[in-house]
């Protein structure tokens, strides 16, 4: 806040103009693979219908829509909880947050690599760990444990890229272009309520109900895969 808002956007909009520059200069187009079919007819219901009928993929969109919750809940609402919650500064507030995403951007890679080396519902669970547990830290009013927190739901988040090679496991060769965009846009859509269920706890309880129903998002996911080794249900 030292020089405004509209100077703090000013970097933001460079960035994206260099950015822009590089994409149009250096990446090379690709064919279309259905140039000729339309998009209301690539949007198919009866497709989808299809797709969620088979368990595994039904078990995926769950697993889509817990880890997009998540990450919208964090992405609207992180630097305001420390803000508000911690009485951190703006400036703190804004390295802790690039500090999320740091870790988020590095640990996707490592997770991917984890899940195609240890599989994908191993590697969804342990994120689920983290995001768990770095919710609940976050609660806790020391600043060490809140950037060991940070760190923690930096990798949990990194769960949703895992979610995305889960649904193309089951998904045929032909199935992996309107199929995984119909599957992702159906768990993305219900996930997008994050935001607003995070900011409806937060104002209407606290931030410890808001930041603890996160938490809570994750257990359950652990309880529904816990079940499912269980009883061999194969989902």
């Amino acid at each position: 806040l030292r020089h405004g808002w509209r100077a703090a956007l000013v970097p933001v909009a460079a960035i994206g103009a260099l950015v822009f520059a590089a994409f149009a200069l250096r990446v090379r187009p690709t064919e279309p693979t259905t140039p000729d079919v339309s998009f209301r007819d690539e949007f198919r219901p009866d497709l989808l219908r299809e797709l969620l009928s088979r368990k595994a993929i039904r078990f995926t969109v769950l697993l889509g829509v817990v880890t997009e919750f998540i990450t919208q809940g964090l992405f609207s609402f992180l630097p305001t909880f420390f803000v508000e919650y911690h009485g951190y500064s703006t400036a703190r507030a804004g390295y802790l947050f690039s500090g999320f995403f740091l870790v988020l951007a590095v640990g996707g890679i490592v997770v991917g690599n984890v899940s195609d080396r240890y599989g994908r519902d191993g590697t969804i669970a342990g994120c689920m760990v983290f995001a768990g547990l770095g919710s609940l830290f976050l609660l806790v009013d020391r600043l060490w444990i809140v950037l060991v927190a940070v760190f923690l739901i930096g990798v949990g988040t990194c769960g949703v890229i895992v979610v995305q090679s889960r649904i193309l496991d089951y998904l045929s060769e032909d199935e992996e272009g309107t199929g995984f965009g119909l599957v992702r846009t159906v768990y993305m859509i219900l996930g997008s309520s994050g935001s607003v269920t995070v900011g409806f706890f937060a104002d209407r309880f606290d931030w410890t109900v808001s930041f603890g129903f996160i938490g809570l998002l994750c257990a359950v996911v652990l309880v529904c895969y816990a079940v499912n080794w269980w009883f061999e249900l194969g989902y």
